[in-house]
């Protein structure tokens, strides 16, 4: 019985692990927008996390750590995959021009 309960365990959290990764945690990407020379010129900033730090972050734009990330990452911490792609991609998101 203790092996048929987790089996089941076992095999929804592997149906839960793809739902939560695509779903990317708590961080999103965000709309910013500045005037330059009387033009309204809006960007989109993706999150960022540490593998992609240098190509992704930008020196004008403010960016926090995401909270909730942190948290996935402590709750999954036994999974090793959740908080590798959190931390790894979804670590850093934009907040607002410096």
């Amino acid at each position: 019985m203790k092996i048929l309960i987790a089996i089941v365990l076992v095999i929804a959290l592997l149906l839960a692990l793809p739902l939560f990764t695509a779903v990317g945690g708590c961080a999103s990407e965000k709309t910013l927008c500045r005037n330059v020379d009387t033009v309204k010129v809006c960007k989109i900033y993706p999150p960022c996390g540490l593998f992609d730090q240098d190509e992704c972050k930008d020196p004008d734009v403010r960016y926090k750590v995401s909270i909730g990330n942190i948290i996935c990452d402590i709750i999954f911490i036994e999974i090793i995959f959740v908080p590798v792609v959190l931390a790894g991609w979804y670590l850093w998101e934009p907040v607002g021009y410096k």
